[in-house]
Order: C-alpha cells, then structure tokens, then sequence
C-alpha cells in the first residue's frame, strides 16, 4: 500500500491517495488546512492459481504482472493500462500529456492551449468505448478505446476519510499543518482465489457420476471393459490360432497322399485313352 499527502498552498488543501505501489493513483480525497484526519484503509485481495496460468488469455481474460508493460513499467496493472490509454488519447487529440502522466521525451507536457485542447475533447476522455461492436454502446459517439484486461492477481485499496476541523487552534492555523491518521479499517482482509471452476478433472468426475447413477457402472466396469475388448480379446484369437495350426497342418498332409476314391472319374479317364 502506498499512501500520498501533497499541500497545495494556494488553495490550502491537501490531496491524499491509497493505491498500489505499482498502480496510477486514479482518485484523491483532500483535507482542508488546520484539520486532523482519519483515513480507514480497506483491502481486497485476488490470488489466481496456477491452473488459471496454464490457459490462454483470451480464454482467462486477465493478465500477469509481467505479461505485458503499461505506462513506463516493466509490470502490468489495470490502472496503468487505462492512464496509458488516456494519455495515447491526450497525445492523439491535443498533441501533449498532462502533467502528471509519466511521459517520454518525444511527448511534451500540455501549455494553456493543450488544457484547453484537453477541455473540448473532456467528453471523448470521459466516455470508454468496448473494444468489439456492443449493442449497448454507442458507437457513433466518440469515446477511448482502452482494451484493458483486469488482473489475475490483484489488491484494491479503498479509503474512508473522517476530518475534525482544529480552526480555532493557533499552532493549526499559522502553521497550515494538517495531522493525518492512516489505519486499515479491519485487522483482516478478504482474499478472492480465481481458479477454474470446471476443468477436464472436474469433467470426468461428473461423467462417471452421471455414469454411475444411470447405468450402475464405475471407473472398475470401464477397465473391465477395456480390458475383455483388447487384453482379452488378443489372447483368445492368439489361442484360437495356435489350436488350429496343427489340423490345418493334417490337411494338408492328407490331401496328397490319399488317392482318389472315385472310380467312375477313374474308368472313364481309363477308357478315354485306350479309345
């Protein structure tokens, strides 16, 4: 957890953001000058398992932290991918980058002119478009196209800000100091683990099941079966063949040493050739 505290003087306030160490920070509470606050810190965490690496991430539709960089870093976050779409659309649009998105050399910071770009085009920033035809989505308004996958694994903070004004303080008031309490709300946080919820494992179990309750048979019977339909099987044609090999062989013999016992075919072939 990262927690940031900046005083702007002029306006006297103070902005305070909780976000992940490698996250854009994406909102900000203030607290006015001269006052005390608390800030309650909730945390939920998301842990996948590796089952869910092992599939395609058009299947998970999620990333890993170092699948693909966003915004600079070498690590993926949801957050820095969406403040890297808004800050391509900030340079398609107006040519510049605010100041507070991370920029590289070839991009420069927006002037008077780039905020007033920036301000035109405010309903184009504020409107995300999906990245395929939705029919619940306009497509004739313009809007960014982020196309950015959640996290695998993943911690978003959330914060509750309580403020006491001390205004009537003296030490509070000259000094501008502002006094700020950070806590997690509870001594425990929740922890979501994505995994497959029906996988091939899970998929034979509910056959055999389904096998089992129907037609009384299980995964022994499925053996049984392959077994009698090839192990079996072999061995009765092998024995089969093996018993009939020696009476074929006694045919055989028999058929050239017995003479023929048709006397007539005999008589007649005699006959034939004192004719």
């Amino acid at each position: 957890m990262r927690c940031r505290a900046r005083n702007k003087q002029t306006a006297s306030l103070t902005f305070i953001s909780v976000n992940d160490p490698y996250g854009f920070p994406a909102n900000s509470e203030t607290i006015h000058v001269a006052s005390m606050g608390q800030v309650s810190v909730s945390a939920n965490v998301m842990q996948a398992t590796s089952r869910v690496r092992s599939m395609s991430v058009a299947n998970r539709r999620c990333l890993y932290h170092n699948e693909r960089p966003a915004l600079g870093m070498h690590t993926y976050n949801e957050q820095n991918c969406v403040g890297e779409c808004h800050l391509n659309h900030s340079v398609q649009y107006c040519n510049c980058s605010p100041y507070f998105y991370p920029t590289r050399d070839s991009i420069k910071s927006c002037d008077v002119i780039g905020y007033m770009c920036l301000a035109a085009f405010n309903e184009v920033f504020n409107y995300v478009k999906p990245a395929e035809n939705n029919p619940y989505f306009d497509n004739s308004t313009l809007g960014m196209v982020c196309n950015c996958m959640s996290d695998c694994s993943s911690i978003d903070y959330s914060f509750e800000i309580y403020t006491t004004d001390y205004g009537s303080k003296d030490n509070f008031s000259k000094g501008n100091n502002v006094f700020i309490d950070v806590h997690f709300k509870q001594p425990t946080i929740v922890m979501y683990r994505r995994d497959i919820v029906f996988g091939w494992l899970e998929l034979m179990v509910s056959l055999g099941g389904l096998a089992g309750l129907f037609l009384g048979c299980s995964m022994l019977s499925g053996v049984e079966l392959l077994y009698f339909f090839t192990i079996r099987l072999f061995f009765v044609w092998s024995d089969a063949r093996c018993r009939d090999k020696p009476q074929r062989r006694k045919a055989k013999k028999g058929a050239y040493l017995t003479p023929p016992t048709n006397k007539n075919t005999v008589l007649n072939e005699s006959h034939a050739y004192l004719i």
